[in-house]
C-alpha cells in the first residue's frame, strides 16, 4: 500500500513538517517515489509503531473497533519478507474497506 508523506506527518513521535518525515524515511533508507509535488513510500517499509499508530489512525477513522494488539503475531509480521508484509497490507485495506461500506450499503452491493 503506498501512502503520502502527509499521511504520517505527526505520528508516533514522528516530525510535524512533510520535510521533516521525508528526511526521517530517507535516514532509515526507506524509497521514496516522486509524483509531481508529493513523495509517497509502502507501508510495509516503516517501522513498526508507526506503522500500527498509522493503521489504528485508518481503523479509528472509519468508525471500526480496533481490537486489541497481538505483540506475538506483529513479531510475525515483522519477520516477513517486504512482498508479503505489503500482500497482507493490502488485503487488511481491502477488509476495512468492505467492514465500513458494510454500514452503508447491503452486501450485494458491496
Amino acid at each position: 500500500m503506498s501512502l503520502a508523506v502527509s499521511d504520517i506527518v505527526g505520528l508516533c513521535g514522528l516530525p510535524a513538517t512533510n520535510r521533516g518525515v521525508r528526511d526521517w524515511l530517507k535516514r532509515l533508507s526507506i524509497p521514496l517515489l516522486q509524483d509531481g509535488n508529493r513523495f509517497t513510500f509502502n507501508l510495509s517499509d516503516i517501522p513498526g509503531p508507526v506503522r500500527l499508530a498509522y493503521i489504528t489512525k485508518q481503523i479509528s477513522a472509519a468508525g471500526l473497533p480496533v481490537g486489541t494488539y497481538d505483540e506475538a503475531a506483529h513479531e510475525a509480521f515483522a519477520d516477513l519478507p517486504p512482498k508479503m508484509r505489503a500482500s497482507a497490507e493490502r488485503k487488511a485495506e481491502i477488509a476495512r474497506l468492505l467492514l465500513t461500506a458494510g454500514k452503508a450499503l447491503s452486501w450485494p452491493q458491496r
